[in-house]
């Protein structure tokens, strides 16, 4: 067995999908399963848990599908999270996945064959281009359907269907241009990304995320009156924790720790529950708590990510 734990360049990827006779992911649960397809793409048989996300993308002409049976989660929790329901995940069968692969290992034009319907699949459903179709086709079809509303006394009446106005595509305008912003803060590009959110606020001024994404980049530039400017814009349209959490960071990085710690005390008396879950969060990645208070000669980070925020 190879253990790789270093980072691998997208055009090692591909090399290390290629080497190898199948891809075997009995996994427990996956939102999407990027490796599986990514593997299937480069033309490499897999073999995957079935019941889960892969479903979607994997049949039985393009790989071997493992049974599974769902179960409770130990404990009740996803990691610091407790769930509305109680979550469940899927146990693979240990014994069937051995004998899928002693059949595989002796199938080698069965391996070609699956993989070849499986890349076929691949670049024929999963291009961004038909994700972003797909999306927008059913965001459509729900805005069409009649919404439900519920009376004072736990029934329900049917409303109206949504009408297809502008303010759907003033929301979509909006995501398009803050995933242009955080794209360029990721690069490290603060111009593009301040460009971006000016745009954002000029052509969407009554979005509270909009004034928010753009509080956050001009924070990363120390454009520190104006983005408290922007974090109290976005503040005023909704008090969302995001935008609290966001002003005690821009008051503490342009010295103003007083104000820091108002804004710090409304996000603990309003947002409480959220304020712990995310605590926990950072802790689970091992990332410094942003309200702990601030070290002495302790260096200041220029930059914030967008990321979770909208």
């Amino acid at each position: 067995m190879i253990y790789l734990d270093q980072d691998l360049s997208l055009e090692d990827i591909p090399r290390i999908y290629a080497s190898g006779d199948v891809l075997v992911h009995p996994y427990r649960g996956e939102g999407f399963g990027l490796p599986i397809a990514e593997a299937m793409s480069c033309g490499l048989p897999v073999v995957v848990t079935r019941g889960g996300a892969s479903d979607d993308f994997c049949g039985d002409a393009e790989s071997w599908g493992i049974p599974a049976t769902r179960v409770d989660v130990p404990g009740g929790v996803v990691g610091p999270f407790r769930t509305v329901a109680a979550p469940w995940w899927l146990e693979p069968s240990v014994e069937k996945l051995a004998e899928i692969l002693r059949g595989v290992a002796g199938d080698e034009v069965g391996r070609r064959a699956k993989g070849r319907a499986g890349r076929r699949r691949i670049l024929s459903n999963l291009t961004w281009e038909h994700a972003a179709g797909a999306a927008e086709a059913a965001l459509r079809e729900l805005a069409e359907r009649p919404g439900v509303r519920r009376d004072g006394d736990g029934g329900k009446t049917l409303a109206a269907p949504l009408p297809a106005t502008a303010s759907e595509a003033d929301l979509l305008d909006l995501n398009r241009i803050l995933f242009r912003a955080e794209a360029a803060a990721g690069r490290g590009e603060f111009g593009e990304a301040e460009a971006a959110t000016r745009e954002a606020v000029e052509a969407h001024p009554d979005q509270h995320l909009a004034w928010l994404a753009r509080a956050m980049v001009l924070r990363g530039l120390r454009k520190f009156p104006s983005s408290i400017e922007a974090v109290q814009k976005s503040i005023a349209l909704r008090e969302s924790p995001d935008a609290l959490l966001e002003s005690v960071l821009i008051h503490r990085s342009a010295g103003q720790e007083s104000q820091a710690k108002v804004s710090a005390k409304r996000l603990k008396e309003h947002h409480g529950e959220w304020l712990a879950a995310t605590r926990a969060l950072y802790a689970s990645k091992g990332q410094p708590w942003p309200l702990d208070p601030p070290r002495k000669n302790a260096k200041k980070s220029n930059s914030p990510s967008l990321k979770g925020r909208r």
